[in-house]
């Protein structure tokens, strides 16, 4: 389900706090993102606002009969997680009490999607992750470009180095690099 959401353009993915905090600014503002696995609770879909702070509404899945049904506040209910934002946007129907979804936040320039990016061959490994060789497309019709790509393996005992690469990356995302 959550791959299925790659292609919209109010999912962010698995997005960093620091990321989030920088991206909704106004009342209202809102994105579609991947609420990181917890205890025995897999990944899911969540709705993020800015309200007076931020918040975080899980899209909770429900089955009911054999269908799989999608709710954010219990009483509003569709069979596909996008659509529902969609309808709760459209229609002013608060997600909770006094909280509205008025402004999309869309995927930004520097949100790679993993059908921009092709893993090539294995360059190096460690205890926390791996680098690959691969190639990034920018722009269509154009030719991919040679990039390096950190893949970390995910798991609660890398949380720190997952920040660190997080913070990395925002450091990065300041420069303008140059396209061969």
């Amino acid at each position: 389900m959550l791959a299925d959401l790659q292609k919209e353009e109010w999912y962010h993915g698995c997005l960093p706090y620091e990321d989030i905090v920088g991206l909704l600014k106004n009342g209202g503002d809102f994105l579609l993102r991947e609420l990181e696995p917890e205890g025995d609770r897999m990944a899911m879909p969540c709705v993020t606002v800015k309200s007076s702070k931020i918040l975080d509404y899980p899209v909770h899945c429900l089955n009911i009969a054999s269908d799989r049904i999608y709710t954010i506040d219990g009483t509003n209910k569709n069979k596909d997680v996008m659509d529902l934002v969609k309808y709760h946007h459209a229609t002013g129907t608060p997600v909770d009490e006094h909280v509205k979804l008025i402004n999309p936040v869309p995927k930004q320039p520097w949100e790679l999607t993993s059908d921009k990016i092709t893993l090539v061959s294995k360059i190096g490994a460690g205890a926390f992750g791996e680098v690959w060789q691969g190639w990034l497309v920018t722009a269509t019709g154009k030719p991919p470009v040679d990039v390096a790509i950190k893949v970390t393996k995910v798991s609660d005992e890398n949380k720190a180095k997952m920040d660190e690469m997080h913070k990395e990356a925002r450091l990065m995302r300041q420069y303008k690099h140059r396209l061969r």
